[in-house]
């Protein structure tokens, strides 16, 4: 009997052998056919089911004043599954490994509790999910877009946490792709819309470049997106630190230049369709440059004329780079053009 079967053997007959396993998954996989990564994922499949129903209790909220749920079934079933995502990892990160139906199943059980495990020691179990679906995505395997509402919407939190760091901004960068899968139109994706919306208002991810690339990306995922994306920033043009109001002149500029180089490049086949690639320019243009453009001209206070200079500064800053005066020039002559002509002088 080989090493592979022997590790198989037990990890079928005991669940606690995954525990066991977990922190050195990577190297104790390697050399595993295709048929024992089929096997191991039955096995892993098979505790997976039972340790989800012996961890129960760890979904429900504790009532207030009570201690966490108590008893060894219920840490002994966070603890394998904790190492089941752990070991699925693994297999996902390993290109020579194939993805059988049944760690799939695993993967997509373990995504859909991420936000029921409400008893505080099931964070460890949280992070080790969360790091599953991350890898899986970033590895391109199969079923990876079932992964992504409940891991995005987590790393969103985290980011926006007051405790974040810019690690944690960093970490939500690199699955900005995953972004693209949801549907921005259906109403099931609003409170994911509400904390993308916070990303445009928090100091943490402004500062971060990351962050910052982040809030440039969100301009292109859904057009009417873009229009609360704008409103979001306006409100706090007012009342934020210059600095910030310079960060996100910066954030418009490069979307409006990411759209406008996805316009003049679609014709040669984009992921966007062409009609789709001016509606994100149109509503940049239109919708949030001339707009603080239009109330920079005729703001009823110096201080709010003042503001919308300095977002729009970093766009007149560029002016020399190709196509930029030549947009500032239409986007400008239409509001000059009738602000010149008012009798009104004031």
């Amino acid at each position: 009997m080989n090493r592979a079967e022997a590790l198989l053997l037990e990890l079928e007959s005991s669940a606690s052998k995954l525990v066991e396993l977990a922190p050195t998954a990577g190297e104790s996989l390697q050399g595993f056919s295709a048929h024992e990564v089929e096997r191991l994922s039955e096995a892993l499949a098979v505790h997976v089911h039972a340790a989800l129903a012996a961890a129960a209790p760890a979904f429900d909220a504790a009532p207030e004043g009570s201690s966490a749920v108590s008893g060894e079934s219920v840490e002994g079933a966070l603890g394998i599954l904790a190492a089941a995502a752990a070991i699925a990892r693994a297999i996902a990160v390993e290109p020579s490994f194939g993805i059988p139906e049944k760690l799939q199943a695993v993967a997509e059980a373990l995504h859909d509790i991420i936000f029921d495990l409400h008893d505080p020691r099931a964070s460890t179990l949280q992070g080790a999910i969360v790091e599953l679906c991350e890898s899986w995505w970033l590895a391109e395997r199969p079923g990876r877009d079932e992964l992504v509402p409940q891991t995005i919407s987590y790393l969103l939190v985290s980011a926006l946490h007051e405790a974040a760091t810019a690690a944690d901004v960093k970490r939500l960068w690199a699955l900005r792709s995953a972004l693209g899968v949801l549907d921005y139109a259906d109403p099931s994706v609003a409170a994911l819309k509400r904390l993308l919306l916070h990303c445009m208002i928090k100091p943490l991810v402004l500062r971060c470049a990351e962050g910052r690339k982040l809030l440039v990306y969100l301009f292109g995922l859904h057009p009417p997106f873009i229009a609360e994306l704008h409103r979001a920033i306006k409100a706090q043009i007012p009342v934020c630190r210059k600095s910030l109001r310079d960060l996100y002149g910066e954030i418009y500029f490069r979307a409006w230049r990411a759209a406008s180089g996805a316009s003049s490049s679609s014709t040669s086949g984009g992921a966007r369709g062409g009609s789709s690639v001016c509606a994100y320019l149109e509503r940049l243009e239109e919708g949030c440059l001339q707009d603080l453009m239009f109330h920079a001209v005729h703001a009823a206070s110096a201080n709010m004329a003042t503001a919308l200079r300095q977002v729009l500064a970093y766009t007149h800053a560029q002016k020399r780079q190709r196509g930029v005066d030549s947009m500032l020039l239409r986007l400008y002559e239409p509001i000059l053009w009738r602000a010149l002509k008012v009798a009104n002088p004031h």
